[in-house]
């Protein structure tokens, strides 16, 4: 059997272990959780994740909101098993595997009109991932917005953080504040972009990699795609805005777009310092690109989805 880490203890009481032919450590991602790609007698391959006991209440949820995603019926990383392991040390999370290439890999080899379709898709996706309903005790966007704001605020002063355009930046987020008022709030991926897609050997696009979820205003589900998925192909993010508005976004979404995209960008240096000076200078260089893109914030609509 291939090299299985953590011990073998930590997976044994596992239902259905002892079928498990092939188990390789899976490293790609950002997850804290160690992951692990299986594969059976019948040969069908699983993801299986594994965090610490002390995550159970968080990892319960997620598997729950997990089901409620695969409810919609949107082609995903489906959730398939839950509970603990090694004896109670461990909790496990166990999915299917999603075989195909990543997005932006297969976006890379295809041309712009099959990039922007890709993203249609991707777009009534998200669409569909939405009519999921926040729980009614969420709090409302203003409010957990502003929370959020005023504590990460004090935590880049602290650390004496310096991004050339801060001002365009803190007042592109003032002046979305007043927009979110009274929103109506879903369920979000939390991470949405092209690194959490894979397009299979027949085409079809598939979401994976829903540890990061929330609950808020849909358009905040748009804050990866001006960043990650533009840099990996604007066809794309085109696309899925459309895909999203069947073709027609309205104003309003373009202002509350440019709010997130402000906040998400500049917060994260924050983000981005533990991991060292190469992730710190790419921070800054996306935080760079998307104040072009923004025109310093001086407009909502992102150059790229204008002017291809």
């Amino acid at each position: 059997m291939p090299f299985v880490h953590p011990p073998r203890a930590v997976i044994q009481d596992i239902p259905g272990y002892n079928t498990w032919v092939t188990i390789i450590p899976e490293q790609r991602g950002w997850s804290a959780d160690q992951k692990f790609h299986l594969v059976d007698e019948a040969g069908q391959h699983l993801l299986l994740r594994l965090a610490d006991s002390t995550q159970y209440d968080k990892k319960a949820e997620e598997f729950f909101w997990m089901q409620q995603a695969a409810a919609t019926g949107i082609p995903m990383s489906q959730p398939l098993a839950f509970g603990y392991c090694n004896g109670g040390a461990n909790v496990y999370t166990l999915l299917s595997w999603v075989e195909g290439d990543e997005a932006e890999g297969w976006l890379a080899r295809h041309s712009p009109d099959e990039g922007y379709q890709l993203g249609l898709t991707a777009g009534a996706m998200l669409r569909k991932l939405h009519t999921l309903a926040a729980p009614p005790e969420t709090p409302e966007v203003e409010s957990q917005m502003w929370a959020v704001f005023k504590r990460k605020l004090d935590q880049y002063r602290a650390a004496a953080f310096v991004i050339d355009q801060e001002a365009d930046f803190l007042r592109a987020i003032h002046q979305g504040f007043p927009h979110l008022s009274g929103l109506s709030q879903t369920f979000l991926h939390g991470d949405y972009h092209v690194g959490n897609m894979i397009v299979s050997p027949e085409g079809q696009l598939q979401v994976i990699d829903f540890n990061r979820y929330k609950f808020g205003d849909p358009v905040r589900d748009f804050n990866r795609l001006t960043v990650f998925s533009r840099l990996a192909n604007t066809a794309f993010a085109r696309g899925q805005i459309d895909g999203y508005w069947d073709g027609n976004p309205p104003e309003m979404f373009f202002r509350r777009l440019a709010f997130y995209t402000a906040f998400d960008t500049f917060f994260a240096v924050l983000w981005a310092a533990p991991f060292g000076a190469e992730e710190m200078a790419k921070a800054l260089q996306r935080a760079q690109m998307v104040w072009a893109d923004f025109a310093g914030f001086s407009r909502d609509i992102p150059r790229w989805y204008e002017e291809p």
